[in-house]
């Protein structure tokens, strides 16, 4: 018999998380968020040059907190680096775009009729 262990967290939309929370939740290192946000994926609610304190911590939507589970899975699933986590993330938001797009498109396309 083989067992799994899922881990369910509740996410609370209006939350606002520190790098090092992230970092937690997500069994990720820290360093590797930094480059993440170097590389645009993941972005602070408010931009650094905003803040008025530079000492400051960046806090992150909770939103983020499901694109780094991806970039585990990524990492782990595919053994990308962070550079190819970013590409592959980009490629996957593309899709669901078009995906929504291909939806949306469809709804609007007059029932065809059955015979």
């Amino acid at each position: 018999m083989k067992l799994e262990y899922t881990e369910v967290h509740w996410i609370e939309e209006q939350s606002a998380y520190s790098l090092r929370e992230l970092a937690e939740a997500a069994r990720l290192p820290e360093q590797e968020l930094h480059e993440l946000v170097e590389l645009g994926v993941l972005q602070p609610l408010t931009p650094p040059s905003a803040v008025a304190d530079p000492a400051a911590e960046p806090r992150f939507a909770a939103q983020c907190l499901v694109t780094i589970r991806t970039v585990r899975r990524l990492r782990e699933d595919l053994e990308l680096d962070t550079h190819g986590v970013s590409v592959a993330l980009a490629l996957l938001e593309r899709i669901e775009g078009l995906e929504r797009q291909l939806r949306r498109l469809s709804a609007q396309l007059p029932a065809l009729p059955e015979d």
